[in-house]
């Protein structure tokens, strides 16, 4: 390191039982943040900070107005572009000493175990069952250290697995075996989100990212950090190794990545590769404060709009012949809606698997 950089990190290699030795260390690491949103956003900037020496950010959304008060890492003038190639744009720009890896897309049972492989410590920031548990699970196959983070208003929650020392005693599947359902806790866009709550969880994916990397204490791998930001009140809960855990078990089910295991997927959800609008009524059931933040361009494509809020208590009125796509900001809702449309019959409905994401791709904006 040269004396500028030595100046740049001066305050923290003064710290008791870090020096020259600890920065060396954070600087020759690799570092893998999956979803550069509430979570990701501030865990990134203090990972660049403190010189994480490569970190890889991978995320396939678009910065929207709506992140803006919680996803710290963007500004007003990046609304519309990528997260991934702006998160890396600003680090760059705050700390030239290391190097940022964009990667574009979404983590699938096809990529993520040659993602993850490049680094030494993931950090799980999605929001998303499917994906934490497929980033759980590569990682345990991989021996990859995880580091994951959830929250849900004022609550938040967190996880270390050091699995890159340790793969016998244990797992998160000991406590979670099976994959919840998607929308039995509300994101963020439905249920709300105060910024400075997946602030502080992504801060501490950032401290315990560190203390891995330089050796010191962690949390214990059978056992989560709950902290209740409201009341400030705060408490671990801790699990045992099961012997008949599908992962890391005695009987172990689950030796590969496979996308069964992940894509509980219905057959009316379906997704926009291959797809071709025009042969479905495409209808958006999006809130009206949602289209304003998410707005779509003109295009040839008549959309209609109806708004969920006005049909969790009843059907929409629309024709049993007819094809009709419903998308929603990611999927969840027009899954909810499509299942009851086709309990009633209405057996020609679909739900869009990746939501406004997937119709502009689709649309080309």
């Amino acid at each position: 390191m040269n004396e500028k950089e030595l100046n740049f990190y001066k305050r923290q290699i003064n710290l008791p039982n870090f020096g020259l030795e600890g920065q060396e260390r954070l600087k020759n690491s690799k570092v893998l943040v999956v979803g550069a949103g509430g979570l990701g956003s501030p865990a990134i900037l203090y990972l660049a900070a403190a010189g994480i020496g490569e970190i890889g950010i991978c995320d396939f959304d678009n910065v929207e107005i709506t992140n803006l008060h919680r996803q710290i890492i963007f500004d007003y003038e990046q609304i519309g572009k990528k997260k991934s190639s702006s998160s890396k744009d600003n680090i760059n720009k705050f700390n030239p000493f290391i190097n940022i890896t964009e990667i574009k897309g979404s983590i699938t049972t096809k990529n993520v175990e040659s993602i993850i492989k490049n680094f030494d410590v993931v950090l799980d920031c999605t929001d998303n069952f499917t994906t934490k548990f497929l980033l759980h699970d590569a990682c345990y196959l991989n021996k990859i250290n995880l580091v994951q983070a959830s929250i849900y208003q004022f609550e938040g929650q967190l996880q270390v697995f050091n699995f890159a020392e340790d793969i016998t005693s244990g797992c998160f599947r000991c406590l979670w075996e099976i994959i919840p359902d998607e929308g039995c806790v509300g994101n963020c866009a439905e249920s709300g989100v105060l910024g400075v709550v997946p602030g502080i969880f992504g801060i501490f994916q950032a401290l315990e990212t560190i203390k891995l990397i330089l050796g010191w204490r962690i949390l214990s791998r059978n056992e989560s950090f709950i902290f209740d930001l409201l009341s400030l009140s705060n408490k671990k809960i801790k699990w045992k190794k099961k012997d008949n855990c599908p992962l890391c078990g005695n009987n172990k089910k689950i030796t590969e990545i496979k996308s069964e295991k992940y894509n509980h997927m219905e057959d009316f959800e379906i997704s926009y590769e291959n797809m071709d609008l025009t042969k479905f009524k495409v209808v958006d059931i999006r809130e009206s404060f949602e289209r304003v933040e998410g707005f779509l361009r003109e295009n040839k494509i008549e959309i209609e709009h109806m708004p969920y809020s006005t049909l969790q208590n009843c059907l929409p009125d629309i024709n049993k012949d007819e094809a009709y796509l419903f998308y929603c900001r990611s999927g969840r809702r027009t899954k909810e809606l499509v299942s009851r449309l086709r309990n009633n019959n209405f057996n020609n409905t679909f739900s869009l698997i990746e939501g406004i994401v997937g119709i502009k791709i689709l649309l080309k904006q």
